[in-house]
């Protein structure tokens, strides 16, 4: 999610341009992406980078709705917060102009939270908690990672 939010403040060389970002976009029409991309790979790479991003999200909301004895929400609830998330990461880039604010982001997103949710809810609950720690050693190595190029200078 900070990437998402601080690409305009990143620039990655070959990667990514965080004067590009520099802007507020609204785009409200789907998959107007895949017509005359700027790069080949661009559509692919946004459509099912959505999707992968979102797939954890969903995991873990799903596990956050069912702790304890009381079962608070299910794989229907999990995808719900993870649209409502995506649409607020979405309305800040806009307000912020923080880049492109996209609907077919706010749908990819949506449908990895739901594959998420759903092969989180086809584990055992030791399943689950051994995805979850995975989750959190990947999602702490990428923050490590993007702090220690920061503090480098290799991303400016």
């Amino acid at each position: 999610m900070v990437a998402t939010l601080g690409k305009r403040f990143i620039d990655i060389p070959g990667v990514v341009n965080a004067q590009a970002h520099a802007t507020r976009s609204l785009d409200l029409q789907l998959f107007n992406g895949w017509h005359n991309p700027s790069v080949w790979y661009a559509p692919w790479t946004n459509t099912f980078g959505n999707i992968a991003l979102f797939m954890p999200v969903g995991a873990v909301l799903l596990v956050l709705g069912h702790t304890g004895v009381r079962r608070r929400w299910g794989i229907g609830g999990a995808v719900a917060i993870g649209v409502a998330l995506s649409l607020g990461i979405e309305i800040t880039q806009y307000l912020g102009a923080l880049g492109f604010s996209d609907i077919d982001d706010v749908l990819c997103n949506g449908i990895g939270a739901a594959v998420g949710a759903a092969l989180m809810a086809r584990l055992t609950p030791r399943g689950q908690a051994k995805v979850l720690r995975a989750l959190g050693f990947l999602s702490a190595a990428a923050v490590t990672f993007l702090l220690c190029g920061l503090l480098a200078g290799i991303f400016s």
